[in-house]
């Protein structure tokens, strides 16, 4: 049996999409429209109001082509 040690913080995975999208030059709209969801989903991932369900943070780990695992990790 696996064990998570530390629980995901909705603030450190929107750090680190924040991260990966300004590292890309990419707008909130740009990687709304590569997720196909509001760019106001993204504002509020990123401020870590809300978190993205494990599909989607599966689709915007493809979209940044990072593993689901590295997406989770927050900023290194």
């Amino acid at each position: 049996m696996i064990r998570c040690t530390k629980p995901i913080q909705r603030e450190l995975i929107g750090e680190k999409i924040l991260a990966l999208r300004t590292r890309r030059g990419w707008t909130q709209k740009e990687l709304a429209n590569r997720m196909v969801v509001c760019d106001r989903c993204i504002a509020h991932w990123e401020t870590g109001r809300y978190m993205p369900s494990l599909v989607t943070a599966k689709k915007l780990a493809d979209v940044f082509k990072i593993s689901l695992d590295e997406l989770t990790r927050g900023v290194a």
